[in-house]
């Protein structure tokens, strides 16, 4: 019997082993912060930007069926190429006016977002170019003027107007009154100069609107259309010639995109290690806020442009 109690005693039924010792895991050890280097590349790629656009077209009896037909498919070309290299989300408008008065009433207005235009939309501004009806005035100055001091309600103000003319400006100043007293100069015709909107006029009307450009689509090599010494003398404008395949010229400017000037790095730079390299050139030509690298000059596009730096890593 005491056999059998010393035995049962030295069971471990019931009981729970007690280690001797409990080993404690080490915390890790913090990561030492150290300088890598980085190089971001970056491509320069031009986007279209939200564009609006007032096409003032010359009615005057001078221009044909065959201009017609060329403003129409001209303006189709600029639409199509808008439409094929706007950026997702983009937004243009088109509006039609003419060059008839000092405030011309829009014939139509489209507008769309990138990717949803149409053959409809396409036919629809062809036959308002045809539709145009025939006047004696050329007032093409004093028409982009109207539009911008009396802006059209729900139209949205232009960023870039189109004067499309066979013939020389004829614009009267805004605060004159439409009249011709003949003979002023005596070279047997009737001069409209003395009471035309000057050109240093316009050119001061243009440098206030700093975020719309003028482009005359006028005759510029004899064979097509008049002389234009008025239109020549516009310094704030840019000319495309009429007489030439101006739909394809057109849709080829520069202001159909916007070069990018900002650049964002992956990493955080340390000051003073950022290096910039555009098409292999170091320049010094610009500055930075945080990651954002900001050149001066934008690159021209399909640039390569190479941004170097130092940054802490963990």
């Amino acid at each position: 019997m005491l056999l059998l109690l010393a035995l049962l005693a030295c069971s471990d039924v019931g009981f729970t082993p007690i280690p001797a010792s409990v080993e404690t895991p080490e915390a890790p050890e913090a990561p030492t912060p150290h300088i890598e280097h980085a190089s971001d590349f970056f491509e320069q790629e031009a986007e279209v930007l939200d564009l609006d656009v007032y096409a003032l077209i010359d009615q005057s009896c001078s221009m044909d069926r065959a201009d017609d037909d060329n403003v129409a498919s001209a303006l189709r070309l600029l639409l199509l190429d808008l439409d094929l290299r706007m950026g997702t989300g983009g937004e243009w408008s088109l509006t039609l006016a003419t060059t008839a008065t000092v405030q011309p009433d829009p014939l139509r207005s489209w507008t769309r977002t990138a990717g949803n235009l149409d053959s409809a939309t396409l036919d629809e501004i062809g036959n308002a170019v045809h539709s145009i009806g025939r006047a004696s005035e050329e007032a093409g100055l004093a028409a982009a003027w109207g539009l911008t001091a009396y802006p059209v309600p729900d139209i949205a103000p232009a960023d870039l107007y189109l004067i499309i003319t066979d013939e020389d400006d004829q614009s009267y100043p805004p605060t004159s009154s439409h009249t011709i007293t003949g003979d002023v100069d005596g070279d047997g015709q009737w001069s409209y100069m003395e009471r035309r909107w000057s050109v240093a006029e316009f050119d001061a009307w243009q440098a206030s609107q700093p975020l719309t450009d003028v482009l005359l689509i006028v005759p510029t090599v004899d064979g097509c259309g008049w002389s234009v010494p008025r239109f020549e003398s516009v310094a704030a404008a840019t000319v495309i010639d009429f007489c030439g395949n101006w739909g394809t010229a057109l849709s080829q400017r520069s202001f159909l995109t916007a070069l990018g000037d900002s650049f964002t790095l992956s990493n955080d730079p340390i000051p003073g290690s950022v290096r910039v390299v555009v098409d292999g050139s170091m320049t010094a030509a610009w500055s930075i806020s945080g990651r954002v690298v900001t050149l001066e000059t934008p690159p021209p596009d399909g640039a390569m442009v190479e941004i170097a730096y130092r940054y802490w890593s963990l």
